[in-house]
């Protein structure tokens, strides 16, 4: 809540500080209470992280008028009107997690640590979401809402079709990169403690499909809050569930041909499913929403990817030939490193040439990021 009242004012410094605030607390606790507590001294940390979390929130909240009181006033038409759009969010969480359990229990018939390389996968997938994704779905809601609320169209669609085409564009790589470095990472980061290498390589496999549906996954995290901002919840959970129900039966279909690969390839196409029905219920009712645009720089993207890809297939194998069978943390570190950074360079050199437009205005996002801590 004191998230969402902090991003409907366009602050978003608190908000931001919070996750990384909630996770240093996990990580603080487990390794200070984790050794005599064991997993309760986990659990003790993940609720100081939490009240961390909103501790931080709190003072910015404040300034903006904020004063606790214990009551809900169902008088109110807008608390009733927020419980109303409440609830089919709620649902869709819960369909969220529901999906998340029947393809775990797909994945514990695969065979020992199965679950885990799941989930470990999954995680992985997390990562990109939650630093370009999801951020940018929650940016740009305040926005969209005004422009909705105010009646602006094409204010609206072009704000839609400018977050679509960045995403696409940022994601897309990311993903071909991460498919050709899945087994470096995954070795990186799970090969050098107790999991077995059958394990790792599981890992690996299957991240490398969940990556297929990671552009999927950030254009929902945009079209929702579209949709969001219209103060329509019901759409995206229609979506969602129909998600749901492709993810579980594409995964109990896939699950026994080809194992781990086969659910996170399942989920992949769930995605795309709900991403591309998003799109096309969008569209439907903002006719000023233009997807040639979008489209051309989704092609323009996968081709740059495929030279980009080309490249560090070439360059991971040559340095696999001349480096160790197996490299230890500080080989793996700068092979990925090295491979990941020629990949990007060579994708930006293909965006160059392909004149792709969002390539200036991510240079200039992250030449303006950088620029920031030296204003403050």
């Amino acid at each position: 809540m004191a998230t969402s009242v902090l991003n409907a004012q366009g602050r978003f410094a608190a908000s931001a500080i919070a996750p990384i605030v909630y996770n240093l607390a996990i990580i603080g606790g487990t390794l200070i209470l984790g050794p005599s507590f064991g997993v309760t001294g986990v659990a003790v940390a993940v609720v100081l992280g939490s009240l961390g979390h909103l501790i931080v929130q709190l003072p910015s909240v404040y300034r903006f008028g904020y004063r606790y009181r214990p009551r809900v006033d169902l008088r109110d038409p807008q608390a009733r009107r927020a419980f109303a759009l409440m609830a089919p969010r709620a649902i869709g969480l819960g369909a969220t997690q529901i999906t998340f359990i029947v393809v775990t229990g797909f994945a514990s018939l695969v065979g020992p640590g199965s679950v885990t390389a799941f989930n470990n996968a999954f995680m992985l997938l997390q990562i990109p979401l939650g630093v370009i994704g999801v951020p940018l779905g929650i940016v740009v809601l305040p926005a969209l809402s005004r422009d909705a609320a105010a009646g602006r169209p094409a204010e609206y669609a072009a704000l839609i079709s400018r977050a679509l085409r960045l995403l696409v564009f940022a994601m897309i790589p990311i993903a071909g990169l991460g498919i050709v470095l899945r087994n470096e990472v995954s070795a990186l980061l799970f090969g050098h403690g107790q999991m077995s290498a059958p394990t790792v390589d599981a890992t690996a496999a299957t991240l490398g499909a969940l990556l297929i549906g990671l552009t999927a996954h950030a254009l929902i995290a945009v079209l929702a809050r579209a949709f969001y901002a219209q103060q329509d919840t019901k759409t995206p959970v229609a979506a969602s569930l129909v998600a749901v129900v492709l993810d579980c039966t594409l995964a109990a279909v896939l699950s026994g041909p080809l194992g781990l690969p086969g659910i996170g390839l399942a989920i992949a196409i769930g995605a795309w499913v709900e991403a591309v029905m998003l799109l096309g219920l969008l569209r439907s009712r903002v006719h000023e929403l233009q997807l040639g645009p979008i489209g051309a720089v989704g092609i323009k993207s996968l081709g740059a990817t495929l030279a980009a890809c080309v490249a560090a297939i070439a360059l991971n194998g040559g340095l696999g030939l001349i480096g160790s069978t197996e490299p230890g943390i500080v080989a793996l570190t700068a092979r990925i490193a090295v491979v990941g950074g020629v990949g990007l360079g060579v994708f930006a050199l293909a965006a160059l040439a392909l004149r792709i437009p969002e390539l200036p205005s991510i240079v200039g996002i992250m030449a303006d990021l950088l620029r920031r801590p030296r204003r403050a």
